[in-house]
């Protein structure tokens, strides 16, 4: 949007220096920008007396310098006119009224640099006699480390990203040591970022009693050791425990306090039991001993992305060999390494071209597996710059990364964490990483959606791939903590594994190695690889022996929800599924026990004749969400049935028919525009051709439907064990799955079933603002290939006469299935 001030102060510096050696002319259209900006400290480096090369978008050590001789720039300072000029353009750029860009310093110039000062929280100059009869007044001086800060694109508002708490925290930081030379004003803007992350060590270093000459920034020897020699907890009081307290809230730190209320911590100069409990949460979800006390650990772990990185550890991840010797992760080299205290281990799935030898075989798998390691495997084809990523490169490697998984034998529902090993910046991330993730999603789907996506990158790669494609887990990439992505970000909500520090195994000193931290209750990895398709008995046994387990192990001693949230860990626990069904996993310790002894999602074998091979991970948690949320009866009116839908639709048969919309609005129908939704729907709904809805899944959606009304009917009493047992145990209750699904919940009614399908992508965001943002999570995450596309896509938006011929498709195909029962029986 044009502003004529702004186009107004780039005309007058463009006529003013224009001609002069080392000044650029910037475009005059009325847009504030870093080229206005530069423009203007140019200005301000001629008027001080700087010329030629030694001119510089910077505004550097020599300009501030030179402007802080001068004293700033003030009324009648016998200067001239243009750094009046210059004061007011930058004023207007930054989004205050200075009045004019006249030159003359009035009253509405005095009022904006008082609004500026305010903004961020720094006294105004005091008032300046130049003589008895002529006092500067306050407003009409502005000092040289403001007019600096002035001259950025910072702000000095909250921004819309911004929060009010954050904001408190860099204001209070520009108060206490806007004074100090080595300091420089933070933007207070509310969002955590690396000037804020750089100031808040320089507090550390200032209260340390370091002089500005020694002031550094950074967390180096000293600060470590005055902070190893700070541990601060009840009663402390005073600017460490406020330093302290401002780095929980840049890394949004939140308590609950009953019976609901959550909020994130606040700047205080006084520990408090809240802040203790606040610390305690922090240490919790970063892996330390919540000791609720600010001890160096818990100091390190604020500060810098490796936190501290002497801390023991349990995780690692090598590339297998040395890249000296070639010495390979042999037995002993296995054996050395769990006696060194590790158990989980992240590996290479395959080698790139160029690249260093870091293939898993077999064999090591087996070593690893019998000396009780945990193994996360890893995608890499180098990714080491923005060329290495794009939504069609990320196709192809998340089918690689399948076939690479699957002839390893890694069990469906493990996450491969794909690379991200450099310093991707946010215009990188935005136009080469995010579409590239949406790529191995389609990529790992078309394969047959076995595994799920995980991110490996700085914190700001897994905060935003994670965010905007729904990354299961985040490998963050602490170790590198002058990369520009773990500046200024909090460690990702959804972290499993945080490299830290680089060494050489221990003992044998064989291979490299990084050490690696491993959040608790986050990816299990896997203990034990894929065998077999199971057999309808043998996967009723499997489950049987999994209910006793859960029976010996289980806290919840509600033992079929622990069987179910095992069945479910992998595939459907990441934000969008526990958002559909409001069900986290629970019941941890018997996860643990389950995930060392059980192979997770396993296949199994209908015991129909087609023998379709079928997926416990999906039925699992269509049984969970069926038996936690009931459908809605409907309510019969020959003009206009009421079908509604319900979370549970969503976490069975709707689930996937919102899948397959998308995969007719992206997948197929660009390839073939011609293909009508009837069309489209009698080649990939319920049939053998692989898609969101295939058959397999269908029937899938139709016994949990089942299963999950069966369970909760039972009441508190329900034994999952017993209705695997009497669904698969014989053909009987398969042979009629779709003719009993479609007369329970559509009462054995085409309209009711088409009603309810298009119900189930169109929900009132009044009525149903769950369901509706769960479509919106399913669609933006699987099928948008290159950019945002937001409502457009959503099937509210859709052609009328095209939903409703899809919806009529859905009919039917129940009819369909239901007929093609009856003629088998």
């Amino acid at each position: 949007m044009v502003d004529f001030k702004v186009m107004d102060a780039q005309k007058w510096v463009n006529k003013t220096y224009q001609g002069q050696q080392g000044y650029i002319r910037i475009a005059e259209d009325g847009i504030t920008g870093w080229d206005t900006i530069h423009a203007l400290i140019r200005a301000l480096q001629i008027e001080l007396g700087i010329s030629g090369d030694a001119l510089s978008d910077n505004f550097g050590p020599q300009t501030l310098a030179k402007l802080t001789a001068r004293g700033g720039i003030h009324v009648e300072d016998g200067w001239g006119l243009n750094p009046f000029f210059i004061v007011q353009s930058a004023l207007f750029c930054k989004g205050y009224d200075a009045g004019a860009i006249d030159g003359q310093w009035g009253d509405q110039t005095s009022a904006a640099v008082r609004i500026f000062y305010r903004d961020a929280n720094v006294p105004l100059p005091a008032q300046k006699v130049l003589s008895p009869n002529w006092t500067i007044r306050a407003g009409e001086w502005i000092d040289a480390k403001m007019v600096k800060a002035l001259l950025t694109m910072d702000a000095y508002v909250k921004a819309d990203l911004g929060t009010d708490g954050i904001r408190e925290c860099q204001q209070w930081l520009n108060n206490r040591y806007y004074g100090r030379d080595a300091f420089t004003i933070v933007p207070c803007d509310g969002i955590f970022n690396r000037t804020a992350q750089k100031a808040l060590l320089y507090a550390i270093q200032f209260e340390m009693g370091l002089k500005d000459s020694e002031a550094t920034g950074t967390f180096g020897p000293k600060t470590q050791a005055a902070l190893r020699a700070k541990t601060i907890a009840s009663p402390s009081a005073g600017p460490f425990v406020s330093i302290f307290s401002i780095a929980m809230v840049f890394n949004r730190v939140s308590i609950t306090l009953p019976p609901v209320e959550t909020f994130y911590v606040g700047v205080t100069d006084r520990w408090s039991g809240n802040l203790s409990d606040a610390v305690r949460a922090f240490q919790s979800s970063s892996e330390l001993a919540p000791t609720g006390v600010g001890d160096f650990a818990t100091w390190a772990q604020l500060l810098v992305s490796t936190g501290d990185p002497n801390r023991p550890v349990i995780g690692c991840d090598t590339t297998g060999t040395n890249s000296a010797t070639g010495a390979t992760l042999d037995d002993k080299v296995a054996k050395s390494l769990a006696a060194g205290g590790f158990s989980k281990i992240g590996r290479y799935l395959q080698d790139y071209p160029g690249g260093k030898k870091k293939e898993l075989k077999p064999a090591e798998i087996l070593v690893l597996l019998q000396n009780g390691f945990t193994i996360f495997p890893i995608w890499q084809m180098s990714g080491n710059s923005a060329a290495s990523f794009s939504y069609d490169i990320g196709k192809e490697h998340g089918a690689a990364a399948h076939a690479a998984a699957a002839r390893l034998l890694f069990p469906k529902g493990t996450t491969i964490y794909f690379a991200v090993d450099y310093d991707a910046d946010q215009n990188d991330i935005t136009r080469a990483i995010i579409p590239y993730f949406r790529g191995v999603i389609l990529g790992l789907a078309l394969e047959g959606d076995w595994y799920s996506h995980g991110v490996y990158g700085t914190r700001n790669v897994c905060i935003d791939v994670s965010r905007k494609t729904f990354a299961r887990w985040s490998y963050v990439s602490g170790m590198s903590t002058g990369y520009s992505g773990n500046l200024g970000f909090p460690i990702p909500s959804n972290w499993s594994l945080n490299q830290i520090q680089e060494i050489k195994a221990p003992g044998l000193a064989l291979i490299d190695i990084d050490r690696v931290a491993y959040k608790s209750n986050s990816d299990p990895g896997v203990r034990v690889m894929r065998t077999k398709t199971l057999s309808a008995s043998e996967f009723i046994s499997y489950i049987g022996k999994l209910y006793e387990l859960a029976k010996a192990a289980s806290l919840l001693k509600v033992y079929s929800l622990s069987v179910l949230d095992f069945l479910r860990q992998r595939k459907y626990s990441d934000y969008r599924f526990v958002f559909v069904v409001k069900g986290d996993l629970l019941d941890h310790s018997f996860l643990r026990r389950a995930n060392d002894e059980f192979e997770p999602g396993v296949f199994f074998i209908d015991p129909l004749p087609a023998q379709t091979i079928l997926h416990s991970d999906h039925l699992g948690y269509t049984v969970y969400g069926v038996f936690k949320h009931p459908f809605p009866p409907i309510v019969e009116d020959p003009a206009n049935a009421k079908v509604d839908v319900s979370q549970g639709d969503v976490a069975g048969w709707l689930g996937d028919w919102i899948q397959l919309y998308g995969a007719w609005r992206k997948q197929y129908r660009v390839a073939f525009p011609d293909t009508r939704p009837r069309l489209f729907c009698a080649r990939y709904l319920a049939t053998g051709n692989r898609s969101p809805m295939d058959l397999r899944n269908f029937i899938e959606d139709v016994d949990g439907f089942h299963v999950g009304n069966k369970l909760r009917k039972e009441g508190v009493n329900f034994n999952l064990a017993i209705e695997i047992a009497a669904y698969y145990g014989s053909s009987a209750a398969p042979s009629t799955r779709f003719t009993r699904f479609y007369k329970e919940r559509f009462n054995g009614n085409i309209n009711h079933a088409i009603i309810a399908a298009r119900n189930g992508l169109t929900p009132s965001p009044i009525s149903s603002p769950v369901i509706r943002a769960g479509i919106f999570m399913i669609l933006t995450s699987y099928y948008d290939e290159v950019e945002y596309e937001g409502e457009s896509f959503m099937p509210w938006n859709c052609s009328p006469d095209l939903l409703d011929e899809l919806c009529q498709a859905f009919g039917d195909c129940m009819v369909r299935l239901v007929n093609e029962e009856k003629s088998r029986n």
